[in-house]
């Protein structure tokens, strides 16, 4: 009897092991990752600053080395970037890409956009663009009274650490008019949900964690905010835990001095954003002062301030 005693419970423990241990029946951990939306500001001259008489050389190769400083010091997995043009592109190769791979799109007059994903955490599985026009995704169109032709470029990463998938998008809307940016916004918004059956047809990837990034160029609250959130969820609004409130920060607030951080512009006036699917958690969400003289990374890198959100997927 105590050997089948034995017997049993020698059993029971190796079923136990199995259960917690082995054969894949451990509970997967989701992926956890650091996104950002930044407008690099593609100027090139001499601007003012407020609040002060002084001036300062934009130039991009002056601002660079603080881009790759907030990059690192925020530890940013994936980036969208805006205005990438004007000597960004070629100053962003030569600088990041030994720890990001890219994806970019530059039109014929040498505006650009681009994505950077580290390539020690991803996988690119696919990417593409879309025109944000009438035929997208189409040629390079300008319609609807845009000031030029805008486009949407995007691209289907896997976590190499859980095998994950999710689709990262980054646009720029346009500054001409509401319509404009109204019509805009409706391509993104098709061709986010075209993507994402064509993943699932193609990838087997059901219902696809997705975010969107960019400098939309409308604040919450208006028709093109509204027609981008219907099926996406802002990171801000619905961070489980660090944010910001609407009414204390802006996201384009131009070249501002201050000295201390109870200066900072709070006009409310949030037009860069991270948005996401319902099936995407975000954890936290913050922003990073560049536009000012207290910017941890270097002053004054942009007019615009960065925007970052850590989010946590599973397509399990």
């Amino acid at each position: 009897m105590m050997i089948k005693k034995g017997v049993v419970l020698c059993l029971l423990i190796a079923m136990l092991s199995l259960v917690f241990f082995g054969c894949g029946n451990t509970v997967k951990q989701n992926s956890v990752v650091k996104v950002m939306s930044y407008n690099l500001w593609g100027n090139l001259e001499i601007e003012s600053i407020q609040n002060t008489t002084d001036t300062v050389d934009v130039a991009p190769q002056n601002r660079i080395a603080g881009v790759c400083d907030m990059l690192n010091g925020e530890s940013i997995d994936v980036v969208g970037l805006q205005e990438v043009n004007n000597g960004w592109y070629e100053l962003i190769k030569d600088a990041l890409l030994d720890t990001y791979e890219h994806i970019d799109a530059v039109k014929k007059d040498g505006v650009g956009w681009m994505i950077l994903y580290r390539k020690d955490k991803f996988e690119l599985v696919d990417n593409g663009q879309f025109w944000l026009a009438t035929d997208a995704p189409g040629t390079e169109t300008e319609d609807w009274g845009t000031n030029m032709a805008r486009t949407c470029i995007w691209a289907l990463l896997k976590v190499k650490e859980t095998g994950d998938c999710f689709l990262f998008l980054n646009t720029h809307l346009d500054t001409a008019t509401e319509l404009c940016r109204i019509n805009q916004a409706e391509v993104v918004a098709d061709q986010i949900f075209e993507l994402r059956q064509l993943f699932k047809t193609y990838y087997d990837i059901e219902n696809c964690p997705t975010v969107l990034v960019g400098d939309m160029n409308s604040s919450s609250g208006t028709t093109p905010y509204n027609i981008l959130t219907k099926d996406l969820k802002d990171s801000r609004t619905n961070s489980t835990g660090k944010t910001l409130d609407n009414m204390f920060y802006s996201t384009s607030p131009g070249l501002n001095y201050v000295a201390e951080g109870s200066d900072y512009i709070a006009n409310g006036f949030v037009i860069d954003h991270i948005l996401v699917t319902d099936n995407v958690t975000v954890l936290n969400y913050d922003m990073i002062h560049t536009s000012t003289n207290l910017c941890p990374y270097g002053a004054y890198l942009s007019d615009h301030n960065a925007v970052e959100a850590e989010i946590s997927f599973s397509n399990s």
